[in-house]
């Protein structure tokens, strides 16, 4: 592993034992597919089941298309250590 890899890895586990709650999610295909380019889907995130989604883990949830009230979103930064 490259010095780098083990900041990366250093910063996360300080940030495990700071935290009072930790969220690990696989992803599904459903959530990766789209990474791999426009053809495969047009997902941009992860999906959160309502129930977690709710569970004050996560920003305010909000509509943003009257079209589809039962799409509700916000806006998580995350940083991904693989792709810097």
């Amino acid at each position: 592993m490259d010095q780098a890899a083990e900041g990366i890895q250093q910063l996360i586990v300080d940030w495990i034992g700071k935290s009072e709650r930790l969220l690990i999610k696989k992803l599904s295909r459903n959530d990766c597919q789209w990474a791999k380019g426009p053809e495969f889907g047009h997902q941009n995130g992860v999906y959160i089941p309502v129930d977690l989604g709710s569970s004050n883990l996560f920003p305010p949830l909000f509509n943003v298309n009257a079209e589809k009230p039962h799409i509700i979103e916000t806006r998580l930064p995350t940083f991904w250590p693989q792709s810097g």
